[in-house]
């Protein structure tokens, strides 16, 4: 029992700290982490045209395509127990992905939030200060499944900003 509140504590951290605004958790802006996240979305755009015959054309709604990759990624990962550091490059450039469309559509900044001694890539919304975490919670959906949907998270963090 332990181990699983254990996990669930791991896994709720990233959204919580992020929903709750708290004040512990410092966000830093980081032009390289911005360069890098760019390179790795525009890839995942090369990488879904060729490979998976996707086209992801930078809109909201192409999140719920991310959506049904991450479903298929968590399913696979179930089924096969795939080492999930052999997911890890897909992961980030799927979450690059989901964390560039906000950014282009409705303003924000990459960087870094350190959280139990760890470096975490995130996002901060130009207007309402929100953190997100477009690459831990694709990590998040495709270890956990669908409690963890990304277009969902997307269209939360959507609202939040636009209030």
């Amino acid at each position: 029992m332990p181990r699983v509140l254990s996990l669930f504590l791991m896994l709720l951290l990233p959204f919580t700290a992020a929903t709750a605004h708290e004040s512990h958790l410092t966000f830093v802006a980081d032009r390289a982490a911005e360069r890098m996240a760019e390179k790795q979305a525009r890839d995942l755009v090369q990488f879904a045209r060729v490979e998976l015959n996707l086209k992801l054309d930078w809109s909201d709604a192409s999140i719920a395509r991310i959506e049904d990759v991450a479903a298929d990624l968590h399913a696979d990962y179930r089924r096969d127990k795939t080492a999930f550091t052999e997911l890890d490059p897909l992961l980030q450039r799927l979450g690059s992905y989901v964390g560039e469309v906000f950014r282009r559509n409705h303003g924000g900044v990459w960087g870094f939030v350190h959280a139990n001694g760890k470096r975490i890539l995130a996002m901060k919304a130009t207007d309402s200060g929100t953190v997100l975490w477009p690459v831990e919670r694709v990590r998040q959906r495709i270890r956990g499944g669908a409690t963890n949907n990304v277009w969902t998270y997307y269209q939360t963090r959507v609202a939040i900003a636009l209030r």
